[in-house]
């Protein structure tokens, strides 16, 4: 084919625009699109958020975000984005999507969390920290659920729950002098159940230089229980709710267990090396049901409380700090209707089925900050 004259081009200009023109405008059209949808997956949405980093009501703006004593954003990044931290990485998959948390403090920077969604919504990995990660929590996918505390020592604890069903039967605890050193087996917790699902007793095994030594804790002990104060020395808790979590106790702890007469624990006195009282636990029972559980410390109360069906199934569960209810949890045939309060006044409902939130409603406040 000869190439096309001057004049020739001039006469099949028409066609050449009815050609090029759309094709062009695809070719800029497609980077234009995908520029838009990385600006859209990446707005950040802002609360109004409390000291556990909860977010209690959405605000339309960063500014008027700020300006509340907690303030939270949100947002989805990439898992190529800088803002992941090398050490969360090898537990990405490609089906997951990350969301990133931001906590502030009067406006100032706090703490980050990051969260691995799968594409059922159910979260696959929980990290946060300041700086530095300083927890992590990790569900595998045959049900085991490995939590990983970091310290500014370079020290590490593992904790490794193993489930049967909804049942906990072991936890294992490792630790490491250093990020590079080999973790060792510390102790294990194995619990047993009766029939009715509540826990018969624990056991821990303490692997030493010494060889294994075992502790044992009975709900309740069967027949006259000789002594009924105890007196041990743990270096992790058992919580008996999430809403117990954001205590932090110093690395040092030592934690004194009161039992009752039916062995069951009354009483957790946590000191530091030196026996200063950093705070205790003060459980309430009927049988072989907790009915609450409260928290004191220098500046601060916490109580959960319980209740149940007549067939000693939990239905109830309620969270108050320093007297005020922030939280509460409706069991009900496999969903959890949870309720979230500021002030007295319900502001958020969520409901949870097998883990994942299937519905979020919010309500208005009347606070016209």
């Amino acid at each position: 084919m000869l190439p096309l004259t001057k004049k020739a081009m001039q006469k099949n200009l028409p066609d050449f625009k009815k050609f090029m023109l759309p094709l062009m405008a695809v070719l800029l059209f497609f980077p234009a699109l995908k520029i838009y949808a990385q600006n859209i997956a990446s707005q950040t949405a802002w609360y109004r958020s409390n000291p556990s980093g909860m977010a209690l009501e959405f605000i339309p703006s960063r500014l008027a975000a700020l300006r509340y004593e907690y303030s939270l954003s949100v947002e989805s990044i990439g898992s190529g984005s800088n803002r992941v931290p090398q050490i969360l990485r090898p537990f990405y998959e490609a089906s997951f999507r990350i969301e990133l948390r931001t906590l502030y403090e009067n406006g100032t920077f706090l703490r980050q969390q990051w969260l691995f969604r799968a594409a059922d919504g159910s979260v696959r990995l929980n990290a946060s920290g300041g700086e530095e990660i300083e927890f992590m929590e990790i569900r595998n996918r045959d049900g085991q659920i490995i939590r990983e505390f970091r310290y500014e020592d370079s020290s590490i604890w593992e904790f490794r729950f193993t489930y049967n069903g909804n049942f906990l039967v072991n936890m294992d605890a490792f630790y490491s002098e250093t990020q590079d050193a080999p973790p060792i087996l510390s102790y294990r917790d194995s619990l047993f159940y009766n029939r009715s699902g509540s826990v018969r007793n624990m056991e821990r095994i303490f692997f030493g230089e010494s060889g294994p030594q075992i502790s044992r804790l009975v709900f309740p002990a069967p027949g006259a229980y000789i002594n009924p104060i105890e007196e041990g020395f743990f270096q992790a808790l058992l919580y008996t709710s999430p809403f117990l979590m954001d205590i932090f106790l110093p690395d040092d702890s030592r934690v004194y267990y009161t039992l009752d007469v039916r062995g069951r624990v009354v009483r957790e006195i946590w000191t530091n090396e030196d026996g200063e009282v950093y705070g205790e636990f003060i459980n309430t029972w009927s049988s072989d049901r907790l009915l609450s559980v409260l928290w004191i410390s220098p500046g601060d109360t916490m109580l959960v409380e319980y209740e149940y069906n007549n067939a000693g199934q939990r239905i109830l569960e309620s969270n108050y700090r320093r007297g005020e209810l922030e939280r509460m949890v409706q069991y009900e045939d496999g969903r959890e209707i949870e309720d979230i309060f500021y002030q007295g006044r319900l502001i958020l409902r969520a409901v949870w089925e097998e883990g994942i939130k299937i519905s979020e409603e919010r309500y208005y406040t009347g606070d016209s900050r």
